[in-house]
């Protein structure tokens, strides 16, 4: 696919930069000068969360690729510069040229999405990203909806496998579940877990994370929620509605004041207090949580098989163009902005998760882009290689760019300690009982040089 952008932008995707000594030295002048950047340079000042991280963070500002997928990771600061954008005011073609240096490190979906709201932005030159954003949730909706019923339309056609009170169960579901994908209103009760659940979502989203007053208001909102009643009674119902309308009033006061999931929430809450017809967007999460209570309850465990791989073949945000931005175009601009561009964000990863005794040092840390971080999760490094045996290339891909970066000065440069190219390569051929192993001969500064 062509990219649309003008021609005075020269940058060439993914093309690593062999920097000497001098040109990183000129790079640091640009920082402490606060000149402009090259486009192929980052800079990151990012708190992790973690202790003794800083040696590798100032790595992060040159591309360090990832250790799970060998691309080049974006440094977070490069992000947190983009979302202060003004997005109301900047045309959607000014945001994507912004973005534009960074096409190539995105995952395959964001790189498609990106190239759909490029298109369109060239095509509307005045409007902004959150019109291009809806116009093309417009355009695309009907593809996806028909996608999701020819799904739910299957599972219907074999309810009929399941006794009377599972089918008529089934069926309500897949009743709610159509209006839901139609945007029909309908009448949904109160439930104080499921707000606590979707409050707890939005705490623990890494944009939300990332804003340390964004982060404590939401915590400050769930200490509110602790007074909710959960019983199901009049009264309940009362004392619910109250808590509720604190919490709005609490919204107006601080930064979440203009954050859509909580304004959502908050609104979405009240008319199911209210007894009113409330439009609850689809979310194929929580369509398979309930087709799985349901199907559960049956003794034909083919029929349950059957129905829940027909059910996961619902198009997903991670791999689907339509269902991502029908998904995030409900959310701030700069939150659709940021999911672009937050899998491919550089973070530090336990190599030995701290879960299963890993500590906070730099022979246990390494660079990763953020998908693949959450992706692994806690799960032992040598089971992860051996379901994702790419990795030992891609280690090795890690530790030759160390190297280039040792062996043009840029360690000494920036008072990083050389010994972690081998405290690096010993921990991968540790955790992964000698599946990976380590080429680090072409370092020519060795430690005992130090």
């Amino acid at each position: 696919m062509k990219i649309l952008f003008s021609q005075h932008i020269n940058y060439q995707p993914n093309t690593h930069v062999s920097l000497q000594k001098s040109s990183y030295q000129a790079l640091t002048a640009c920082v402490n000068e606060k000149m402009e950047l090259p486009k192929c340079y980052y800079v990151s000042q990012v708190n992790f969360g973690h202790k003794n991280t800083t040696e590798l963070k100032k790595l992060f500002k040159l591309g360090l690729p990832c250790i799970y997928t060998g691309k080049e990771m974006i440094d977070s600061r490069v992000v947190k510069e983009i979302l202060k954008l003004d997005f109301s005011r900047l045309s959607a073609s000014s945001v994507c040229r912004k973005i534009f240096p960074y096409y190539e490190r995105m995952n395959a979906i964001e790189k498609k999405v990106f190239m759909l709201i490029n298109e369109q932005a060239v095509l509307n030159d005045n409007a902004n990203i959150m019109n291009v954003i809806e116009s093309l949730k417009m355009s695309l909706e009907g593809t996806l909806v028909k996608e999701q019923m020819s799904i739910i339309k299957t599972i219907s056609a074999y309810s009929y496998s399941l006794d009377d009170n599972l089918r008529m169960e089934l069926n309500g579901l897949l009743q709610k579940t159509e209006d839901r994908i139609h945007n029909i209103p309908t009448y949904c009760e109160f439930s104080p877990k499921e707000f606590m659940y979707k409050l707890n979502k939005i705490k623990n989203d890494d944009y939300i994370k990332q804003d340390k007053k964004m982060y404590l208001a939401v915590c400050d909102l769930e200490e509110i929620y602790k007074k909710m009643d959960l019983d199901d009674n009049i009264k309940s119902i009362y004392r619910n509605k109250k808590i509720i309308n604190k919490m709005e009033a609490f919204i107006h006061n601080t930064v979440l004041n203009n954050y859509t999931p909580i304004i959502n929430l908050i609104n979405i809450s009240k008319a199911q207090l209210n007894g009113n017809k409330v439009l609850v967007p689809f979310s194929r999460k929580g369509f398979i949580f309930d087709l799985s209570n349901i199907i559960n309850k049956s003794e034909d465990s083919e029929i349950k098989k059957i129905i829940m791989k027909i059910a996961n073949k619902l198009p997903t945000s991670k791999g689907s163009p339509e269902a991502f931005i029908a998904k995030y175009s409900k959310e701030a601009p700069e939150k659709f902005v940021y999911r672009l561009l937050w899998p491919s964000i550089a973070t530090i990863e336990h190599l030995k998760p701290k879960s299963l005794g890993g500590i906070d040092a730099m022979s246990n840390y390494a660079g990763a882009c953020a998908q693949a971080n959450s992706d692994r999760m806690s799960v032992p490094f040598v089971e992860w290689v051996e379901k994702h045996p790419e990795t030992a290339k891609y280690c090795q891909k890690y530790v030759d760019r160390l190297i280039e970066y040792a062996n043009n000065g840029i360690f000494e440069l920036e008072n990083i300690n050389i010994k972690y190219i081998d405290e690096f390569k010993k921990t991968i051929e540790e955790l992964s009982e000698g599946v990976i192993i380590l080429d680090t001969s072409r370092l020519k500064i060795k430690q005992a040089q130090i």
